[in-house]
């Protein structure tokens, strides 16, 4: 039954720490609705102890802002009785120090694919942890300080979180870091300038990120040493070069991100997380190596067997602090109906899975043409990228239209990595010209990391967000792919197409790497043609007119985005250029006649990173030259028709994007 504490039942005691006992909990709702979770409680004889209740609450405090699939999750800073405690995130499965023992013990190492997985998920992690803010937007400059096998947590199913923020060092917190914090963390996962007592920055952070990089290639511990002083002499010199020798089956290229990491100067290091990601991601992608959080699954589920029982909450059984949000990915199994989610049962006849695996499916599109036909591998890209989902009208081999989802072996032919479950947003409400621009302004002008999921009748978007900048979007509008795309734009022809996507099966490479080697495209075409198809998803998300929006912070598939050289506003206003109906503009001059208009006090952005034209550029310069009315200012500008268009295309713009206030 477990023991009631609060609004919490604690159901039993998974550990405790040197200041803090650990407890598996339940919070309870109505109608037998029940959350599993965790609550960090102080030990009775420090809870009147106010320097450790006052670090508890400042941990609580820093972490709470902390939402990322890839840092695990806090609820709640509570009291009950004069007892404080925390409400965390429930992660069921081990930690990575417990899989590098099991993996040791039983001489199963991780193949190098897996490897590289687990510290790209901890660096999305923990590059988002140093970019974060506060909730005024002050970024918080926080440093770990701890980051450790131990302090990465494994769910069964793959997922990797980064946890224990406890120790963490955070510039714009309220309370003072103590003048102590480069000696916290454990020894061996320390930076040099820690263990040398040199003023630490993020990039410490990094150096333990290439000592776990080592440990969970080669199973051994990097600088442990005998004693405390010889681990620290270890660290403090950073001699990696001559362990490295001893292991030439660890690949090269892994050993230059090892060796880069390892820098004893910081400024040769890696200087984001961000960047050690991209450069694994890189690596993955020049050898060709796949890697899902399913796979992952897979090696826990023959690493552990019949012991995996005995690893239960193994992740939890020291003293911690947690935050993050629970990782989620969209989910093509969901069906949309009348607003709510349900699914639907698919049927898993392996037989006819394998029937499927030698069929073409033909889709009809939202236009009244139809797409395709495709093989089957392809329609695997195509469900993972969310081009097609289960609702979509498809044709196997000629046979009648029916929802995807109802072919029989479908679910058998697509691999369980194709679909995840669903994650709870922070916000969601509707999405068309009355609030998409302002929606995504806002996260563009206050440089947010962010995912947007954006669904009307015929359409679903995904927009990613890395500090303001939408570095992928998912669409599953046919046109929008690369190799329609290419062949509208005639930069590819149908046959080509249809010769690169054969051999893009064969060989396993994406659709651009094998236009590329057939030599279809070069790479600097490829490239722009690319950001091309970047620009035209996230501009069409305005032609949007009755959808719904669902909000999340951070972002799990970052490190497969690009980078876009446009200006994130300019695609903003291009899609009110291209979408904004007349008719919206006049109800909105209906409904603002009479307000006034001003120059915003201070500005999200440089208006000159709109890239308005000459004319809607003097219309914005009589907005922002001096204080004026909405009536005044058609009055001036609007004499004709299409000035009166201008006027409002251009006020509408400056007001959603936050440049002008209409009082």
């Amino acid at each position: 039954m477990g023991t009631r504490f609060g609004k919490y039942t604690l159901l039993e005691k998974i550990g405790s720490g040197g200041m803090a006992e650990i407890w598996k909990a339940s919070l309870g709702g109505v109608d037998g609705f029940e959350k599993i979770l965790v609550l960090k409680k102080i030990l009775p004889k420090f809870a009147k102890n106010r320097q450790f209740i006052t670090m508890f609450v400042q941990e609580a405090k820093v972490t709470s802002i902390l939402h990322h699939a890839n840092i695990v999750q806090i609820y709640e800073l509570g009291e009950e009785d004069g007892e404080y405690f925390i409400a965390m995130e429930y992660v069921n499965g081990p930690d990575l120090l417990k899989i590098l023992t099991m993996a040791a013990k039983s001489k199963k190492p991780i193949p190098a694919e897996l490897c590289l997985h687990i510290v790209t998920e901890v660096c999305k992690g923990l590059g988002y942890a140093h970019s974060a803010t506060d909730i005024y937007g002050n970024p918080l400059n926080m440093v770990h300080l701890d980051v450790s096998p131990s302090n990465v947590l494994v769910t069964w199913e793959g997922e990797v979180k980064l946890t224990d923020f406890g120790v963490a060092k955070v510039s714009a917190s309220d309370t003072p870091a103590a003048a102590d914090d480069r000696l916290k963390g454990k020894l061996g996962y320390m930076s040099p300038e820690q263990v040398t007592a040199k003023q630490v920055d993020s990039r410490s952070d990094l150096f333990s990120i290439g000592i776990i990089l080592y440990e969970i290639f080669t199973l051994k511990r990097l600088f442990l040493g005998r004693s405390e002083i010889e681990t620290l002499t270890n660290v403090r010199d950073a001699d990696v070069d001559a362990r490295l020798a001893r292991y030439p089956t660890i690949p090269e290229g892994v050993k230059e991100i090892i060796r880069r990491s390892l820098m004893r100067n910081v400024d040769s290091r890696f200087q984001t997380a961000y960047e050690i990601e991209e450069a694994i991601s890189h690596y993955l992608f020049e050898h060709r190596l796949r890697v899902t959080p399913h796979a992952f699954a897979r090696y826990l589920d023959e690493l552990f067997g019949r012991d995996r029982a005995l690893t239960h909450d193994s992740a939890l059984l020291a003293d911690r602090s947690v935050a993050g949000m629970p990782r989620g990915s969209t989910q093509p199994n969901t069906v949309v109906n009348e607003g709510r989610k349900s699914r639907k049962p698919i049927p898993t006849d392996s037989s006819d899975a394998r029937r499927l695996e030698g069929s073409h499916f033909t889709f009809k599109t939202g236009q009244g043409g139809t797409f395709g036909p495709v093989d089957a591998k392809n329609l695997i890209r195509l469900i993972r990228a969310q081009a097609v989902l289960p609702t979509e009208l498809t044709s196997v081999d000629g046979d009648p239209w029916q929802p995807l989802s109802e072919v029989t072996g479908i679910r058998a032919l697509v691999p369980e990595e194709a679909s995840a479950p669903s994650e709870s947003p922070l916000e969601i409400g509707d999405f068309g010209p009355r609030s998409s621009f302002r929606a995504i302004a806002d996260i563009i002008s206050r440089k947010r990391s962010a995912r947007i999921r954006i669904r009307s009748t015929a359409v679903l978007k995904e927009i990613f967000f890395r500090r303001g900048k939408p570095v992928k979007v998912v669409s599953n509008q046919k046109g929008e792919l690369l190799g329609p795309m290419l062949v509208a734009k005639h930069l590819l022809t149908a046959d080509q197409l249809q010769t690169a996507l054969q051999q893009s099966n064969t060989d396993g490479l994406p659709l651009g790497a094998t236009l590329v080697k057939l030599g279809y495209i070069d790479a600097a075409r490829l490239s722009s043609a690319l950001e091309g198809q970047l620009f035209e998803r996230f501009v069409s998300i305005f032609a949007i007119v009755d959808g719904r929006y669902e909000y999340f912070s951070g972002s799990d598939a970052l490190g497969e985005g690009i980078a876009p050289s446009f200006e994130p506003i300019a695609a903003v206003v291009e899609g009110a250029r291209r979408y904004l109906q007349p008719a919206f503009l006049d109800q909105f001059l209906v409904a603002n006649a009479d307000r006034s208009v001003r120059l915003a006090a201070d500005l999200p952005f440089d208006p000159s990173q709109m890239k308005l034209t000459p004319r809607e550029h003097r219309i914005y310069t009589a907005i922002a030259g001096r204080p004026t009315s909405v009536s005044a200012l058609m009055r001036d500008h609007g004499r004709t028709p299409e000035a009166r268009q201008l006027v409002l295309f251009v006020l509408y713009v400056v007001n959603q994007t936050g440049i002008v206030r209409l009082a």
